[in-house]
């Protein structure tokens, strides 16, 4: 399996309401002086649409998701049967994903 390459998590959504109008940005957490992991332009708009907030926290659980893949195949792959066996190609395949193998 490769290593990874990413920023490592907690990753946390933060909303910075800069002179250019909101934005939405993810932080390594605790990482208070570093460039967000990326950010989202929100516009003049006052009002974050709740998509862009499920987006930004979709992204920001990618670290901790990518952790309890991995978790879960090393249990999957102790078991026997077509299902799992089909579930540890899909889990790989999402991983090398994740790692920009694909």
């Amino acid at each position: 399996m490769s290593e990874t390459k990413f920023t490592p998590g907690p990753w946390e959504v933060r909303l910075d309401d800069s002179t250019f109008g909101p934005k939405l940005e993810i932080h390594q957490e605790g990482a208070e002086n570093r460039v967000p992991i990326c950010e989202r332009d929100l516009g003049f708009n006052d009002d974050v649409d709740e998509e862009s907030k499920a987006n930004a926290h979709l992204i920001a659980a990618a670290p901790e998701m990518y952790e309890a893949i991995e978790g879960l195949l090393n249990v999957i792959s102790e078991t026997r049967g077509e299902d799992a066996r089909q579930a540890v190609i899909k889990a790989n395949e999402v991983l090398a994903k994740a790692r920009g193998d694909l």
